[in-house]
This record gives structure tokens, C-alpha cells and sequence, in this order.
């Protein structure tokens, strides 16, 4: 992934002095050169597409950013541009840079030609073809065998894939089945002990009607005079 000067102040993490926004695009600059003239900062990208500066209305002739400019402008802090799909990574503009470029949090499309999800990169099924299934991982396999194989040899890679692939829909089928059961054997099972909990304290206040304490709870000793109970919410020890 590139990025090309579309670094949103939102994304920052520290305070941003103006000095580092870009002079074409407004933009917080990516990789800056200065405008000799003015000294005002630019992208090297948008520097490349202008011959006047917009600030100073001279002919361009960017030179490199000063060694403090860069030392501090080095130092700014900010979030992945992922950090909206849950990427969690802060760090120096450099590294938050370099990191973005192999970001698992990054939206992707499905390579196969029949398929076409989005999903994240970090629910891929695999990164070479870049797909969301092994289904979809056959199908790119297959699409590139139809470049390089006669008609013959196409007809029996095609039986051989229908094959595969009908026992992969299977598979995920059966999977997906297999979820949707232990999720509600889960649920059945969170049912059945509320039940038992809820039968179970329906009783115990069955029981607290039909039974009391006819002695009182010592404060000192800490029991019930009546039956030595230590425990003060006891169950009556006599029926009314």
C-alpha cells in the first residue's frame, strides 16, 4: 500500500506545528524537501508537479529539510491509518509509514474473479493468491491453468477441479454446520443451568415462607440462639 499525501491531522498523536503541513497539498507532508526560497515544506510527490511555489510565487528549487526541521518532524507520533478496523499501532511517522504497507488490518478484495469479498487482511485464508477460502484459492489456481493448457488438458483439469471443489463447498458446509450446532449446544446449555438456577432459588424462597427462626441472632457470639446456625441467612430451622 501507498500513500500518497493523505495524512490527516486526526491520525496524529502529538501536537503538529502548521510548519509541517504541505505548501500544494495541506496535507502533513511525506517525505519533505524544502522550498529554497521560502523554506516552507512540501511533499516530494507534489514538489514533482509544480514549477512555481504556491507560498512564495518563485520558480521551485526544493533542497532538502533542514537536519532540526527533520530530527523533529521525525519525531511526530500518529496511529495507523487502519486504527478504524482495529489496528492498534502508534508510533513514529517513519515506522507507522512502513508498517502500513504489510498491515493485517488493511480492507482487501477477494482475487477469485467469481467471488470478490472484502474482508480484512487478517481474515485472509491465504496471501498468495490473496483469498478468503480454499474455494476461492482453487478457483484463482484454476483461472491461471486456462492461460496455459491446450483444450484437452483444460477438460481434464476442469473435471479435476469441479471435483475438488465440490468437495471443498462440502467441507465448508459441514464446518459452518458443525458452528452453528456447538453454538446452539452453548446456548442450550447457558438455558438449561438459568433454569436450574432460577427452580433452584424459586424453592429456597418456597422454604423461607414456610420457615423461620423462632430465636434471635446473637450479635456477639454471631449465631442464631434457636439452632447454633453461624450462618445469618440461614434457612428458618422451624416450619410456621
Amino acid at each position: 500500500m501507498s500513500e500518497k499525501s493523505t495524512i490527516t491531522l486526526d491520525r496524529f498523536t502529538c501536537k503538529v506545528d502548521e510548519y509541517f503541513f504541505c505548501i500544494v497539498c495541506d496535507h502533513i507532508v511525506i517525505d519533505p524537501l524544502e522550498c529554497s526560497n521560502c523554506e516552507n515544506l512540501a511533499c516530494s510527490e507534489c514538489v514533482a508537479k509544480i514549477e512555481t511555489c504556491p507560498q512564495c510565487n518563485n520558480q521551485i528549487k526544493p533542497r532538502a529539510t533542514s537536519k532540526y526541521a527533520l530530527q523533529y518532524y521525525k519525531k511526530l507520533t500518529m496511529k495507523c491509518i487502519n486504527f478504524n478496523n482495529g489496528c492498534t499501532l502508534e508510533g513514529q511517522i517513519h515506522d507507522v509509514l512502513e508498517h502500513q504497507k504489510s498491515c493485517d488490518y488493511e480492507m482487501f478484495i477477494c482475487s477469485s474473479p467469481i467471488c470478490k469479498k472484502k474482508l480484512l487482511k487478517i481474515e485472509r485464508y491465504c496471501l498468495s493468491p490473496l483469498v478468503c477460502s480454499e474455494l476461492c484459492k482453487k478457483v484463482c489456481n484454476f483461472n491461471k491453468l486456462l492461460d496455459t493448457l491446450g483444450e484437452e488438458e483444460i477438460l481434464q483439469a476442469f473435471q479435476g477441479f469441479l471435483y475438488e471443489s465440490k468437495s471443498q463447498v462440502i467441507k465448508e458446509r459441514t464446518m459452518k454446520i458443525r458452528e452453528e450446532i456447538d453454538k446452539l449446544d452453548k446456548e442450550l446449555a447457558e438455558k438449561e443451568k438459568y433454569e436450574k438456577e432460577e427452580e433452584s432459588l424459586l424453592q429456597e424462597l418456597e422454604l423461607r415462607k414456610e420457615n423461620y427462626h423462632p430465636g434471635k441472632w446473637s450479635i456477639q457470639g454471631r449465631y442464631w440462639t434457636c439452632c447454633l446456625s453461624k450462618n445469618k441467612l440461614e434457612i428458618g430451622c422451624r416450619e410456621l
